[in-house]
């Protein structure tokens, strides 16, 4: 959570204190590494607190990353930045961070349930190249949940879409749309799936999901054995 009033900024980020030292062990409901999000932290902290965050804003328009930076918006308010930042950061970051967890926990365990049934040993945890642009100059490495191959190489992804918005849920269908571009144009994979729960849906809107629709196929696992007869399918 960043905040500016009258010229000045200040900055709150999950798992950082005041002074911006990471605490490792409270990343670990998110599968982070400390050394991981460490550099993340203190880059969005420079740039957002020397008022360069059009910058970060045009640079992952080119390069999606695993974080991202959204515009919010203005507030009247008499506190200062610091005071405005931290009940902001409580009110809306610290609630959604616990109200999630059991949201990617469930998730996580249908999946996987799924998989389970579907008899499909996949690998997870993958890394694999990405390009974007024209002439595919930018490139970079992105993450999928799972991979699997059977003749072609099938790479699968999580979606876990219960947010606080829908926009922030969008965000979420659209980091998936970048990598699956980024990852095709670098010839990683032609097959794609994104796994959600319908119950998100349900909360967020059918719409949030279209930007992953578009660019993979999508399976519902709130019914693992339905589920798995898709993903047979499609991986068949």
């Amino acid at each position: 959570m960043a905040v500016e009033i009258d010229g000045v900024w200040a900055i709150q980020l999950v798992g950082t204190d005041d002074a911006g030292v990471v605490d490792g062990r409270s990343l670990r409901r998110f599968g982070l590494t400390k050394d991981a999000y460490e550099g993340w932290a203190e880059y969005y902290r420079n740039m957002i607190l020397s008022g360069n965050y059009p910058q970060v804003l045009r640079s992952q328009l080119k390069r999606p990353t695993e974080f991202r930076l959204l515009v919010g918006g203005y507030m009247e308010t008499t506190r200062s930045a610091q005071d405005t930042a931290a009940n902001l950061f409580a009110d809306l970051v610290h609630r959604d961070e616990v109200a999630s967890e059991p949201h990617a926990k469930a998730l996580r365990r249908k999946v996987e349930r799924t998989l389970e049934v579907a008899q499909i040993q996949a690998q997870p945890d993958v890394t694999v190249e990405a390009k974007w642009g024209p002439s595919g100059t930018d490139s970079d490495d992105v993450e999928f949940d799972y991979s699997y191959v059977n003749g072609q190489r099938h790479l699968m992804h999580r979606l876990q879409l219960h947010h606080p918005s829908a926009d922030q849920a969008k965000i979420v269908s659209r980091d998936f749309n970048a990598r699956v571009e980024g990852a095709r144009s670098a010839g990683a994979a032609v097959s794609f799936v994104a796994f959600y729960s319908a119950e998100a849906l349900d909360a967020m809107g059918d719409g949030v999901l279209k930007p992953a629709w578009r660019v993979a196929e999508t399976i519902d696992v709130d019914h693992p054995e339905e589920a798995a007869d898709q993903l047979r399918q499609i991986v068949s």
